[in-house]
């Protein structure tokens, strides 16, 4: 049986629960789908002090 990241739905139910997410695929399609439905729900990386 293969297992995938799928499309996101996991990680974007995390990151509105204020969870951490990682997700793994094998598939490009998926991988760039749930990278599209992720980016509007993760923290503005510029705003975050580096160091």
């Amino acid at each position: 049986m293969r297992t995938t990241g799928g499309a996101g739905t996991t990680g974007v139910a995390a990151l509105q629960l204020g969870r951490r997410y990682v997700g793994v695929d094998i598939n490009a399609s998926f991988h760039d789908q749930a990278l599209k439905r992720l980016h509007p729900h993760l923290p503005d990386s510029s705003s975050e002090e580096s160091g």
